[in-house]
């Protein structure tokens, strides 16, 4: 399959779903394809944290926009207008998007920007739990310590944030058990389901 990963940010694919690019972009060996909407945070330039990050997991299809952030709303146009090319030109099997119950501002346009190009396609929303007070997990992909180690290696690259609590080896390794538990399994990540076509 080809799956296409949409970040508003140049660390929520880590952050939402850095497992489980690595278990399948690794191990099952499908194609993954990252699309960042801005690299610039609080006037930091995170270009090559994000590209160290990519490299980590593997991830060589790699792409970033530079929509300012926190003002993607007045970009909205902009932005579905990238994502109807990058779907034409990719044709994703999946895609990845923020949840609907994230409330940073960049990410709700990229979820709702994400669901009017997208509509051919599966559409699952990630989870950011600093933003997503109202997530209720509906899919689990089980992963195995490796994968998780790799997410956490991934992290590690963001040097710039590394202070922050979330980005911290032990929330990463609690939250996956709390949905390994969910999922009646050891570690996993969990996803909304938006649209599923099969």
């Amino acid at each position: 399959m080809k799956i296409l990963i949409l970040a508003p940010h140049v660390d929520d694919a880590e952050l939402g779903l850095g497992a489980t690019i690595a278990k399948l972009g690794v191990e099952n060996n499908h194609e993954i394809v990252v699309r960042t909407f801005s690299y610039v945070y609080d006037k930091q330039d995170l270009l090559g944290e994000f590209v160290d990050s990519m490299d980590v997991l593997n991830v060589t299809d790699r792409h970033w926009y530079n929509f300012p952030t926190r003002h993607f709303v007045e970009r909205r146009q902009d932005i579905l207008d990238a994502m109807i090319k990058l779907r034409d030109a990719e044709n994703p099997d999946v895609v990845y998007t923020p949840c609907s119950a994230d409330t940073h501002q960049d990410h709700k346009v990229i979820y709702e920007e994400s669901v009017r190009a997208f509509k051919r396609c599966t559409i699952l929303g990630y989870e950011i739990p600093r933003n997503a007070f109202k997530f209720v997990p509906q899919l689990f992909e089980k992963l195995f310590y490796t994968d998780v180690e790799r997410k956490w290696e991934a992290l590690k690259c963001y040097e710039s944030q590394l202070g922050r609590l979330y980005f911290n080896k032990d929330f990463i390794f609690g939250l996956a058990h709390v949905r390994g538990v969910q999922a009646n399994t050891v570690l996993a990540e969990s996803f909304e389901v938006i649209q599923m076509i099969k």
